[in-house]
């Protein structure tokens, strides 16, 4: 029966670890990098800067080629309206829908609303939002 040293399995894991795919008899090849390629933004906030940043990294995302979905619910359906002297939102939400990235709406939060929250978005329902979670990579959430 063989065996194997602790120094073996020590250099082959170091390597691995490195990214050395000749890290040692039996060493492991480098996994290729997980990249997500459907990003879905959950935005349930009217605070001026996790609106800035969910429309910011959102934008990020479309600029590096992935196809990305946010969905607007609770108070976030605000963030058409929400100016601030800090933060360009109209400006970020704006180039969003430009470069194709997708703004959905909760419909029954907007029926619930005072505010129709829909410049430029899709009217949806809580099956679009389990859809659009359910086929994405990667699901960001700023609340």
């Amino acid at each position: 029966m063989a065996t194997i040293s602790q120094s073996h399995i020590s250099r082959d894991l170091a390597g691995y670890l490195l990214g050395d795919d000749e890290a040692g008899a039996g060493g492991w090849p480098t996994p290729p990098p997980i990249v997500p390629r459907r990003v879905a933004v959950l935005l349930s906030t009217s605070r001026v800067g996790r609106v800035h940043r969910a429309l910011r990294d959102g934008n990020e995302e479309v600029r590096r080629g992935r196809a990305v979905k946010m969905f607007v619910i609770g108070d976030g359906l605000e963030l058409a309206g929400l100016r601030s002297p800090k933060y360009d939102i109209p400006g970020e939400l704006q180039e969003f829908i430009d470069t194709d990235g997708r703004v959905y709406t909760c419909g029954t939060c907007i029926g619930l609303r005072t505010t129709d929250g829909r410049d430029g978005c899709i009217l949806s329902s809580i099956s679009d939002l389990v859809a659009i979670v359910r086929d994405a990579d990667r699901v960001v959430v700023y609340d």
